[in-house]
């Protein structure tokens, strides 16, 4: 035991000596076993052994010596995932390199130029460099392409920095197949001191969004009120609307007393309208009021950037769907003390019509997103492409109509018709938008930003008609941004 631990003392100070943190006794150099993390603290915030004239401030076209095992993990099209990441054996995914350099506390990736189409998310300090060819010369035209089919091709997220891009040409598109789908290029979440250098941004068109569907609100005629049989009232039945919503018709009198019922409504709309009874004279009971319509459905945002992304089908829905309200149930008849006939049940008044569906938002086109981050941007271009139409608002159904009465000594009352439902408001247009942020505002210094066509807003539905009172139109959905940068 004494002679282990004098070994093991020997051993720290022969390292601290030398200036590596390796033991000449585990098992090789500290290059072949990659244990080697003492050195000059870099840029990038991690401390590696730095070669001779590697400056980890500059860029690889001005410190070329950084280019170095010692520093970096290297990514080429033609290597391999299951290689060192070595200049000589790169591996072939940058995301299998940052994991490697995330795990060797390496502070750089180097890829060489070629097309990548995979996208990326990148959770430590750990900073992706291009500008080399695959022989690992800089060049200042050797551009990795970063492209994969649907964004963020690039994400970076809860990452405490400095940490950079540089030299990169990063595409992505919207999900041909998601209607209403966005494109973004890069996406940077809770992470601060990221830096974009010579970095071009371009996010594809955007998809429109899909029209508002049109629904119903009832599924059988209203119910008639029931007919007297002999001494006995009829019935005032109950409708229940898809929306929850109701109506009910009043019963009739007995036909020896009063028992007047008066037809109702849920929520309530009328007047009380049950018949009157009497010794020699009675009177039906009184025709339900209509349903009246709902309030006009409310404007929509274009959708919400939040720490997980950008949410499109935000949207702020009328409480009650722009469903119009169900007719008042038809009074109950009265009836005559001198006849043991009782007085008809009053019909269910109509459900009110469905308001349409709204519109569903259009995607948005961003070639960078921030949310509550510290980014700069410095030369490079950041592009987008068309922002998606939003969908139309669907049409509002026609209220129903109310249902017959029932017959006795004195009817009832026929049911209101219920109230059309209104239109559907339109879908917002997305936007197209090179630098949308939430928080602090993306630092842009000989960048070009350039965006293409917002999407339009999407026209609102048609209102539902009567044959009581008739439904609004739905209100069209505004245009999206075309703008270089906004905030969200």
């Amino acid at each position: 035991m004494r002679v282990a631990r004098t070994l093991s003392a020997f051993v720290a100070v022969a390292a601290a000596v030398v200036g590596v943190a390796c033991s000449p006794f585990s098992g090789g150099t500290c290059e072949e076993n990659e244990s080697c993390a003492a050195g000059d603290a870099g840029a990038e915030g991690n401390s590696v052994a730095l070669p001779p004239n590697c400056d980890l401030a500059k860029s690889v076209g001005d410190s070329p010596a950084c280019v170095d095992d010692k520093v970096g993990i290297f990514v080429s099209p033609s290597g391999d995932d299951d290689a060192s990441g070595r200049k000589a054996t790169p591996l072939k995914t940058i995301a299998m390199a940052i994991e490697l350099a995330t795990s060797r506390k390496l502070p750089r990736v180097y890829v060489c130029e070629g097309t990548y189409d995979v996208p990326l998310e990148v959770k430590s300090a750990v900073s992706i460099l291009g500008g080399l060819t695959c022989n690992w010369e800089p060049v200042a035209n050797a551009r990795p392409r970063i492209t994969p089919p649907v964004g963020p091709a690039l994400r970076v997220v809860k990452v405490t920095g400095p940490i950079s891009f540089e030299d990169l040409d990063v595409t992505a598109g919207a999900d041909a197949n998601a209607p209403g789908a966005s494109a973004i290029a890069a996406f940077v979440s809770e992470s601060t001191a990221v830096a974009f250098r010579r970095v071009n941004l371009k996010a594809g068109a955007a998809m429109a969004g899909p029209n508002g569907e049109v629904r119903s609100n009832y599924t059988a005629a209203a119910t008639a009120g029931g007919n007297a049989s002999g001494a006995g009232r009829g019935a005032g039945p109950t409708c229940i609307c898809v929306d929850g919503t109701s109506s009910t018709g009043g019963p009739g009198s007995s036909g020896a007393g009063p028992g007047i019922g008066n037809g109702s409504s849920s929520p309530p709309v009328g007047e009380p309208n049950s018949g009157s009874y009497g010794s020699a004279a009675c009177s039906a009971g009184g025709p339900g009021a209509n349903g009246k319509a709902a309030p006009e459905g409310t404007a929509q945002s274009a959708g919400v950037l939040g720490a997980l992304g950008w949410d499109s089908s935000s949207v702020a829905a009328n409480a009650n769907r722009g469903d119009g309200l169900p007719g008042q149930g038809g009074g109950g008849g009265g009836s005559r003390t001198d006849r043991s006939v009782g007085g008809g049940g009053g019909g269910c008044g109509g459900c009110g019509g469905a308001g349409g569906a709204f519109g569903t938002n259009g995607g948005s086109s961003f070639a960078l997103l921030s949310f509550n981050s510290g980014v700069t941007i410095e030369a490079g271009s950041l592009v987008t492409s068309a922002g998606g139409a939003g969908g139309a608002g669907g049409d509002g159904e026609n209220g129903q109509s109310g249902a017959s009465f029932g017959y006795g000594s004195c009817n009832g009352g026929p049911g209101g018709s219920g109230a059309g439902g209104n239109g559907g408001a339109g879908g917002n247009g997305g936007h197209s938008v090179p630098i949308g942020f939430v928080g602090t505002e993306p630092t842009v210094t000989g960048a070009t930003l350039t965006s293409a066509p917002a999407g339009a807003g999407g026209a609102g539905g048609l209102p539902g008609a009567g044959p009581g009172n008739a439904g609004s139109s739905g209100a069209a959905g505004p245009s999206g941004k075309s703008q270089g940068t906004l905030g969200l």
